[in-house]
């Protein structure tokens, strides 16, 4: 895995497009992600920088803390972008992250973030003494590390994320889990389901965030080749092409993640599957949020029962107990 350096031009802290994060700013610590994810969408991003290669933004904590004494009024909280994972397996990375925390926190900022990383004992000790700024969501579409392996080849191993959450929750930072994307044909069936709601409730979860796997332009090629790179036996690349017919019928949809147009799973069997998800989630006393940045086209009344709109991405936006600055 290759890190380069890469200058920020423009603010530290953005405004994201999606709608579920208006009031919420947000940051990159890079530009790509070392997970190498095979179904994540930054793979469309013009500024995606190719397989195995990840721009880290130069003196990021510096900025930021310069930016954050030049605002009049300091953001409440800070979203670390989806997009380029906290907690990457690189050290140039974790250590700027380390510092990016700290500088948060001394202001007083809270911190959201979603990883399917290995949070570093550091990390972890900064999370125990600042527990009330924090709002964790840990990134998990399977119970499954053979499957976990071939989707998300450097990210942490499902028995480490369950650990973690615990860990978190012991802490008393808030957590969910995040089942996006669910994978027809691989991570779709009852038993999934269950698995993964029955782990959730062990370490400490109350919510659960759900979207489908959408394809962008050229994303059903990408999987092809990421199978192949990956040399596994005909079955897997049997299942893939079962999954990958599933969206052929569908109509382009328009999300609300900027100007995104992808193809989605058929509205009928997203309704069906999160019914389902929705069902088993209920029997272990968790919360569905569905993300509807993702799933514009879900009728109102389908929400109810357990079932609630937007996934709270950002964390819960309840108010949260301040701590004081450094000494």
């Amino acid at each position: 895995m290759q890190v380069f350096p890469i200058v920020r031009k423009s603010v530290i802290l953005a405004t994201a497009s999606l709608v579920c994060l208006r009031d919420v700013v947000s940051v990159n610590l890079t530009t790509g992600c070392a997970h190498g994810c095979a179904y994540c969408y930054t793979r469309g991003y013009s500024s995606f920088p190719g397989e195995n290669r990840v721009g880290l933004y130069l003196d990021l904590p510096q900025r930021l803390r310069e930016e954050l004494q030049r605002k009049r009024k300091l953001p409440k909280r800070v979203w670390f972008s989806s997009s380029s994972d906290l907690f990457q397996p690189l050290p140039e990375i974790q250590n700027t992250a380390l510092e990016v925390l700290r500088v948060l926190f001394q202001a007083g900022i809270e911190v959201s973030f979603l990883t399917k990383g290995v949070i570093p004992e550091a990390h972890f000790q900064l999370f125990e003494r600042f527990a009330p700024l924090c709002h964790a969501q840990i990134g998990l579409i399977t119970t499954d590390d053979g499957i976990r392996q071939v989707f998300e080849p450097n990210a942490a191993p499902v028995s480490v994320r369950l650990a973690q959450a615990e860990r978190l929750h012991q802490c008393g930072i808030p957590i969910s889990f995040r089942l996006d994307p669910i994978l027809p044909e691989f991570t779709d069936s009852p038993e999934d389901f269950e698995a993964l709601c029955v782990n959730a409730v062990q370490v400490g979860a109350q919510n659960l965030a759900a979207s489908v796997l959408f394809l962008r332009p050229g994303f059903a090629n990408t999987l092809r080749r990421h199978f192949q790179n990956t040399a596994l036996p005909q079955y897997w690349h049997e299942r893939l092409e079962r999954m990958l017919a599933r969206y052929r019928n569908s109509a382009k949809l328009s999300i609300h993640a900027g100007t995104s147009t992808t193809q989605p799973l058929p509205l009928s069997e997203r309704l069906a599957l999160f019914a389902r998800l929705a069902e088993t989630a209920k029997r272990h006393t968790l919360r569905l949020h569905i993300c509807t940045c993702k799933n514009p086209d879900i009728p109102a009344e389908f929400f109810g029962e357990g079932i609630f709109p937007q996934c709270q991405i950002a964390g819960d936006t309840t108010p949260q107990t301040q701590l004081p600055l450094f000494d």
